[in-house]
């Protein structure tokens, strides 16, 4: 009889440093972040630390641990100066390291001028860090309002990164413009899109999924076009899934005429998805997005949709999805009466967006 074959594959310790991260405050907070980890857990040793500033802490900081596939650090501290902050999270780090060793990658999501003592240690000790990206900052006007001297951090910390994960190349595109040269290599975010039956509404039904910012997402917009548009299409309704800082308003807006429309606040992600699949046309009316989870959640879902070109969605729509310029009511209103009766669209593949794909993908440049 021949021996058992007793080598094991040895992982890569990896350690994520998460500027947005689920946490006791928000559990929806960076949840595309988890799920980039998550898509590379089972063929890495991987830790995140994540830090999240408290207001009411009685104690200076306490540390959550968990330890599953993923080992959570998740730190609440109360708020420092500058030169504090760094050598506290100097000092976290070197706990956090005497529990999991030594990494051999660092992984930064969302890059920040306080993770330089990451990119620091991980040059120090000759290891590669990579930079995944989703903030809509570069974008807008966001890194050009930042400090001179962050915006100096930035950049230095990119030039030095073995290769940067934009979620689209128009954020691609801004990071560049911005001045952060690299190694740029566009990676998705996860789109996990579950087995659902449910039926359609046998009303027409129009849906927006998205955080209650108007100035962003401009539901307003929406509500305004379906009120006009509902006098002659009675048999039409609007769901609006989400929650947010303007929500007041919207609530406001749609009770001057609140015959078919329903507010469903904040969903758990499950149950949204069976909103969405009972829909007939999602909307995303955004002055400016740097991905959209929800588009490619419909189109898994075979829903039609109406986009504006605010960036990712004009980078990842298909036939299904009609594109018009952003703050266009007249173009909105079209569409939405040229969509109403067209059912039968055919679910789309996004296998590409599945979190196996991703992970595939971030396996390559690990193993680089």
């Amino acid at each position: 009889m021949g021996k058992a074959n007793t080598c094991s594959i040895i992982k890569k310790r990896v350690l994520h440093i998460a500027k947005w991260y689920p946490n006791e405050t928000d559990v929806q907070n960076g949840i595309f972040i988890k799920k980039h980890i998550l898509s590379v857990a089972d063929k890495t040793q991987s830790s995140v630390l994540f830090f999240k500033e408290l207001t009411n802490l009685e104690v200076s900081y306490r540390i959550e641990k968990t330890i599953a596939n993923i080992n959570e650090f998740i730190v609440y501290h109360q708020e420092f100066a500058t030169i504090h902050s760094y050598r506290f999270k100097k000092k976290i780090l070197k706990d956090v390291l005497s529990e999991i060793g030594q990494p051999d990658i660092i992984h930064l999501h969302v890059l920040s001028a306080d993770q330089l003592i990451f990119a620091r240690y991980a040059l120090k000790i000759k290891i590669p860090f990579f930079i995944s990206e989703h903030w809509s900052g570069y974008v807008t006007k966001g890194f050009k309002n930042l400090p001179r001297v962050k915006q100096i951090v930035y950049k230095r910390i990119a030039k030095r990164a073995k290769a940067i994960f934009p979620v689209s190349k128009f954020l691609e595109n801004g990071m560049q413009t911005s001045g952060l040269k690299g190694n740029y290599h566009v990676i998705p975010n996860i789109v996990d899109l579950p087995q659902l039956s449910s039926l359609k509404n046998k009303e027409f039904t129009f849906i927006v999924v998205a955080d209650i910012v108007d100035s962003i997402k401009n539901i307003s917009g929406i509500v305004r076009a379906f009120q006009k548009i509902k006098k002659e299409h009675l048999k039409i309704r609007l769901s609006i899934v989400g929650d947010g800082p303007d929500y007041k308003e919207i609530e406001s807006l749609v009770n001057e005429q609140p015959n078919g429309i329903k507010l469903l606040g904040r969903l758990p992600n499950h149950e949204a998805l069976i909103e969405i699949s009972k829909a007939h046309c999602l909307i995303v009316n955004s002055n400016i997005e740097t991905f959209s989870v929800v588009l490619i959640e419909a189109r898994g879902q075979g829903l039609q949709a109406i986009a504006t070109d605010c960036g990712g969605p004009s980078e990842y729509a298909d036939d299904s999805t009609s594109i018009i310029p952003i703050k266009d009511h007249l173009q909105l209103v079209n569409k939405m009466i040229g969509a109403i009766g067209k059912t039968g669209v055919s679910k789309r593949n996004i296998h590409e967006f599945f979190g196996e794909s991703v992970g595939l993908e971030l396996q390559k440049f690990y193993k680089k």
